[in-house]
């Protein structure tokens, strides 16, 4: 699993590059790197403005899942059954 969330890492990463060197190759060319690196440092603070502007700001705790419901027709085997314990018949 580690392996698969590495290789997703990567890809999207690595795969973005190219798309970054043409975003600032382009304008580099047209009006010189000085003035694309400036333009490039005053618009950085504008990648917070999502997370500034967003209800994400308010959050203090981590919010609890909802309570699973359980209904009466729970067998006594499954009663206790998590999704860590499965609910194993002890009849024989």
């Amino acid at each position: 699993m580690l392996a698969r969330m590495n290789a997703a890492n990567r890809f999207l990463i690595w795969g973005t590059m190219p798309l970054g060197a043409a975003a600032g190759g382009l304008p580099a060319g047209q009006f010189g790197l000085r003035a694309t690196v400036a333009v490039c440092a005053l618009a950085a603070p504008a990648c917070a403005l999502p997370v500034l502007l967003s209800p994400v700001r308010k959050v203090r705790a981590m919010p609890q899942p909802p309570a699973p419901v359980r209904s009466g027709a729970a067998t006594e085997a499954g009663a206790d059954a998590g999704p860590h314990r499965p609910a194993v018949s002890t009849e024989r």
